[in-house]
């Protein structure tokens, strides 16, 4: 038993060959956040569908896969890479060489693919959905921007109308009053005219009211004189009596005179105190009626003016949301100047990502 297992072994290892391969990768490729090393390769290499693909081609010749085994030799600047690869498996018999030409092809097709999805397609993919992403955002933010921009401007012409508001008011507060205070004064001043020329007028018909009964009293002293004068005459000698009678009744017609006189001159000055009288009197009503219009407008204007105080603190709470505005404003504005570098970056990003060039060098 023993010598038959050892004659099996024997046999086996006289018909096993060791078949090693070995090809030279150059790889070029840009800029990129992922590092080729001979790990990452090694890797790609010796994934399952490698395998199953060259243990398909080695068919039944395949006694042993020992696998592919890639390194990088020497050090190299960013975006070129050396890669070596060994690929080793014990067959039956010697492998032809466009069968290991094949796996050349196979294993080369394969990390190229891998390779180029890795360093250049999906960064591509992920730098174009983060450019379309970044242009969306941008294009959301200057549509904020500007609707903020105008509610902004908005609040601010409704402060400044306000503004203006507040100042008209506030002179026609002060013309107001001021006619108001005039009128007052006025009627004031009309009222003591009255009074006082009432009493003028009073004062003056009691006046031609005495000088009236003074004239009737002259008159009847008048006329009693000048009976007694005719009595005189009938009777002789007394000639001294009859002169002195005379003399009463020239004394007598002069008082009447006088006192006839200061009749028209206080007729008149009664008549110019019934006329200023009737003046301020025409006046009175007018100036009333102006001062109650004047009343009944400041009412309005202070009715107007409590409208206007909710107007102005509501003002004051959209002052209030005018500084948030323009808050958010600046804090758009500075999204916005991100958002912008971002954008330029993931475009230049874009722009130096370069398809991977794959070189192989094949064994002579």
């Amino acid at each position: 038993m023993k010598t038959s297992l050892i004659t099996l072994l024997a046999t086996l290892a006289i018909t096993s060959l060791a078949s090693t391969q070995s090809f030279v990768m150059l790889v070029r490729t840009g800029p990129s956040d992922l590092v080729v090393n001979a790990s990452l390769v090694d890797a790609i290499a010796n994934e399952a569908t490698v395998k199953d693909a060259l243990r398909k081609s080695i068919g039944d010749r395949l006694q042993v896969w020992r696998g592919i085994e890639v390194v990088e030799p020497v050090s190299h600047g960013p975006g070129t890479y050396q890669l070596h690869f060994e690929v080793s498996a014990d067959v039956k018999d010697q492998l032809p060489p466009e069968q290991l030409e094949h796996h050349i092809d196979l294993i080369s097709a394969h990390v190229s693919k891998r390779l180029e999805h890795l360093l250049h397609a999906e960064p591509r993919h992920r730098a174009e959905l983060r450019r379309k992403e970044l242009s969306t955002r941008l294009h959301k933010l200057l549509a904020h921007q500007e609707e903020v921009s105008h509610v902004a401007e908005l609040i601010d012409h409704e402060i400044r109308h306000l503004s203006v508001t507040a100042e008209r008011l506030a002179e026609q507060f002060a013309t107001l009053r001021l006619d108001i205070a005039t009128e007052e004064r006025a009627i004031e001043h009309l009222g003591a005219m009255r009074d006082e020329s009432q009493k003028r007028r009073d004062r003056l018909q009691a006046e031609q009211a005495d000088l009236a009964a003074q004239r009737t009293r002259i008159a009847q002293d008048l006329k009693g004189i000048q009976v007694r004068l005719a009595n005189t005459r009938l009777t002789s000698g007394i000639e001294e009596k009859e002169r002195e009678l005379e003399d009463k009744i020239r004394s007598l017609d002069h008082q009447l005179t006088v006192l006839a006189e200061q009749r028209l001159a206080l007729e008149g000055k009664t008549l110019d105190a019934q006329q200023m009288l009737s003046s301020v009197l025409e006046q009175l009503p007018a100036a009333s009626l102006a001062l109650q219009r004047s009343k009944a407008r400041l009412a309005r204007m202070q009715a107007d003016q409590e409208l206007f105080g909710k107007r102005r603190a509501a003002a004051d709470d959209q002052r209030k949301k005018a500084l948030a505005t323009r808050i958010a404003a600046e804090g758009l504005r500075i999204d916005i100047a991100v958002c912008k570098e971002l954008l330029t970056e993931t475009s230049a990003r874009l722009a130096r990502l370069e398809p991977v060039r794959i070189e192989i060098v094949r064994p002579r």
